[in-house]
C-alpha cells in the first residue's frame, strides 16, 4: 500500500471594507494510506461566514495552482470539471465557521498542496 502526503495552506482574503477574515489550520501535513479518505479541515473566523464563498485548490509540486472546487454562501460545492472523478467533495458548516476537503480512496495523484481561501 503506498502513502500519499498532503501539505495544507491557507489563503486568508480581505475584504473591500477592510474587515478581517481569519482562516485556521490546526493540521499542517497529512500522511494517509491509499485507498483511505482523507478530511482537510479550514476554520474561518469570519462575520458573516454564512454568506462566504469557500474555495479550495490543488498543487502539485511544479505545476501552476487549480481550483479544486468552491461553497457559494450555503449552497451546495461547485466542483471544476477535472476534479468531478477525482472523488474530490467538500461540506461548510455554517455553525461551526468551518469547511471541510474530503479526498475518497486517496492515491499518490491526490499528493499536493491544498489551499483553502474565504
Amino acid at each position: 500500500r503506498g502513502v500519499f502526503y498532503l501539505s495544507v495552506l491557507l489563503f486568508p482574503h480581505i475584504s473591500v471594507s477592510e474587515t478581517a477574515i481569519t482562516l485556521k489550520q490546526d493540521q499542517v501535513t497529512l500522511t494517509k494510506g491509499t485507498t483511505k479518505t482523507a478530511r482537510i479541515s479550514c476554520k474561518v473566523n469570519a462575520e458573516n461566514f454564512g454568506r462566504e464563498y469557500i474555495h479550495w485548490y490543488q498543487q502539485k509540486e511544479g505545476e501552476a495552482l487549480k481550483r479544486i472546487l468552491y461553497i457559494a454562501g450555503a449552497g451546495n460545492p461547485t466542483i471544476e470539471e477535472e476534479y468531478k472523478k477525482a472523488g474530490f467533495s467538500a461540506d461548510k458548516i455554517t455553525a461551526k465557521e468551518e469547511s471541510n476537503l474530503f479526498i475518497a480512496s486517496v492515491s499518490d495523484s491526490h499528493s499536493a498542496t491544498y489551499y483553502c481561501a474565504c
